[in-house]
């Protein structure tokens, strides 16, 4: 299943949530809760999808684990232009800075020397996954 339109996903993630709460989801809606979490596409503080999901704690995706340095090399080989919900940043563990992926930022430095931060200290790749919603 294709979850490319932002809205229908997050619509879809309602209504399986709504079929957990009425304990009534199906054994094919847990299979489609899995492989939406094993894609992180679950927001990491919905805590009942994830357990549904059997998305481990902090998402399996946790970011000290094993970290991807950011390069300019990497930020272009994780960067994905048509995700409405995701995007690869350059993050500071020391200062929380952040350095988008957006093409012609910084593509054109050295393509394997590591972006720093304000204090000169390496950053690291995480994927940043933004949950939009309407304003009521």
């Amino acid at each position: 299943m294709s979850y490319t339109n932002l809205r229908y996903l997050m619509d879809r993630l309602d209504y399986l949530r709504g079929e957990i709460e009425a304990e009534r989801i199906s054994y094919s809606e847990i299979a489609e809760l899995q492989e939406l979490g094993s894609k992180g596409l679950i927001p990491d503080d919905d805590v009942l999808l994830l357990q549904w999901a059997g998305v481990p704690e902090h998402g399996g995706r946790d970011v000290m684990n094993e970290p991807i340095e950011a390069t300019p090399e990497n930020m272009k080989r994780h960067h994905d232009p048509n995700s409405a919900i995701e995007s690869v940043i350059a993050w500071s563990p020391t200062t929380g800075e952040e350095y988008s992926a957006t093409p012609g930022d910084y593509w054109d430095a050295d393509p394997t020397k590591p972006l720093v931060d304000s204090n000169g200290e390496p950053m690291i790749l995480v994927r940043k996954v933004t949950r939009m919603e309407p304003v009521t």
